[in-house]
């Protein structure tokens, strides 16, 4: 199987109705995810990296976060499928930034995308049929059949979207299950059971922040998902 001519990809998110900030929950740890799915235990960047940076224009303002499943409109290019949902938590955070590998596991592919940047996929086993994702990523420092530990640097967040917001990076956190096109999944209905209070800490700071700024979020349950329906593309 192989899921790197899968690419459906947002580079531009618009039309976020603006609403009251709801830090809900993370999900219950006890999602149950299955061994071959694995647990997200880290972001894709460090804890502070996102918080008040200007990123893209979603719902009338710059945001430093847009959630999974956040309503975008038409996807922008490299898109495939025809959804307008946003299948991938988007962070942004300054160039330069590490990119962090989100779970315990092992690298199954490094993937040159059209947008000139990487994709780096994760499994938790190796008869895994879900996949972790981190997209958008330059400079990688990891190969396929390396181990890596959640937390560990594996690049840094692409310059590509900074066409639009200078000096900012971009990169997507991915949960995919096998399929053509794919079925992307919320990730944070499979949280670690010992990461999970740092996770929703690091998601509320960074939201908190949009909020501060006037730019709320539509309600989220768990956190960092506006609704759990699987999305393909």
């Amino acid at each position: 199987m192989s899921l790197q001519l899968n690419r459906r990809r947002i580079l531009t998110v618009n039309g976020l109705a603006v609403g009251m900030l709801v830090l809900a929950s993370l999900a219950n740890p006890a999602s149950a995810a299955q061994p071959s799915v694995g647990v997200l235990a880290s972001l894709p960047l460090p804890a502070s990296a996102s918080i008040g940076v200007v990123g893209a224009e979603s719902g009338g303002g710059s945001r430093s976060f847009v959630p999974f499943g956040y309503d975008s409109g038409p996807r922008g290019e490299g898109a495939i499928g025809t959804g307008t949902r946003n299948p991938q938590p988007v962070f942004y955070a300054p160039l330069g930034t590490a990119v962090l590998a989100p779970i315990n596991g092992t690298v199954t592919q490094v993937t040159k995308l059209y947008s000139g940047d990487f994709s780096i996929m994760f499994a938790a086993s190796p008869n895994a049929r879900t996949f972790w994702e981190v997209e958008h990523v330059i400079t990688p420092k990891v190969k396929k059949g390396d181990r890596v530990k959640a937390g560990q640097a594996v690049g840094q967040v692409s310059d590509y979207d900074s066409r639009n917001t200078p000096g900012i990076g971009i990169v997507e956190l991915g949960l995919l299950q096998g399929g053509n096109p794919p079925q992307h999944i919320c990730p944070f209905l499979h949280v670690e059971k010992k990461a999970s209070a740092r996770i929703q800490r690091e998601l509320n700071a960074i939201l908190a922040a949009d909020s501060a700024r006037g730019l709320g979020s539509a309600p989220m349950a768990p956190l960092g998902c506006i609704g759990t329906q699987p999305i393909a593309g």
